[in-house]
Formats: structure tokens, C-alpha cells, sequence
């Protein structure tokens, strides 16, 4: 610990482990406000599955 350390500002929000499903940072986010950030991140980067029914969009991958 340096001498000036003391005056570093301390970065009070948590580290957020990988391994946790989106589902439970979406439920930890509605009352955590330090979990919303990485839920919205992880709600970008992740696959997602949407299930509908009788839908006009063409079977398959429409991303390329």
C-alpha cells in the first residue's frame, strides 16, 4: 500500500461473476441497482431465444 492510497477513490461496486444466468442478474438488477449495468451488457451480448407462435419471420437464422 503506497502512501497516497489512502486518498484513491475505493470502487465500491461489486464484482460480477460470469457464471450467473441472465435470468438471475434480471432479478437481482430489479432490486440491486450495481447488477443493472451487467445485466444490460450481458441482455446485448447473449444469444437470445424468442418463441412465437404463428409468426411471419421465415424459419431458420435471419441473422447472418
Amino acid at each position: 500500500m503506497g502512501l497516497f492510497d489512502l486518498f484513491k477513490k475505493k470502487n465500491s461496486q461489486k464484482i460480477i461473476d460470469n457464471t450467473i444466468t441472465l435470468e438471475t442478474l434480471l432479478q437481482k438488477a430489479t432490486t440491486e441497482a450495481a447488477y443493472r449495468a451487467e445485466f444490460y451488457k450481458r441482455l446485448l451480448s447473449d444469444e437470445l431465444i424468442v418463441i412465437t407462435q404463428n409468426s411471419e419471420i421465415p424459419k431458420g437464422n435471419p441473422i447472418s
